[in-house]
């Protein structure tokens, strides 16, 4: 092989590969001691090696508030305890506080996971929908 043929190959074989984007991986252990492969198995992701979005997790919370505003009606006559049938008038709704979702990953859940650049952290997005 004449040398310029193999100057080219050496600089090819230095070449960074290509950043994978981001995998489908499959939880196969739920949290707290959550494990996640990705790779057709090849690797295995655990808390150790991940960064969660919170919202995919238990005790996630978020702030609401739904503005109050005037209504008019009455809930439907139902018996409660000793009181005999009776009705409320409704004339205001709304709410303001915190939300808490207490569901999270499951084994067998499919997630969304993108590595860092340097495939040493790996960031679990989100719960994926495959159809």
């Amino acid at each position: 092989m004449d040398p310029i043929t193999e100057f080219a190959k050496m600089f090819k074989t230095r070449e960074n590969t290509s950043a994978i984007g981001p995998q489908i991986g499959e939880v196969i252990e739920s949290p707290p001691n959550i494990k996640i492969t990705i790779l057709n198995g090849s690797v295995l992701l655990d808390k150790e090696n991940s960064i969660f979005s919170a919202h995919i997790l238990s005790g996630y919370q978020r702030n609401i508030t739904i503005p109050k505003t005037n209504s008019e009606g009455e809930t439907s006559s139902t018996s409660v305890g000793n009181h005999g049938s009776h009705n409320h008038d409704v004339t205001q709704i709304g709410l303001t506080g915190n939300l808490s979702f207490n569901d999270t990953l499951e084994k067998g859940d499919k997630v969304i996971v993108l590595p860092s650049s340097s495939h040493q952290l790996y960031y679990i997005m989100d719960k994926a929908v495959v159809f």
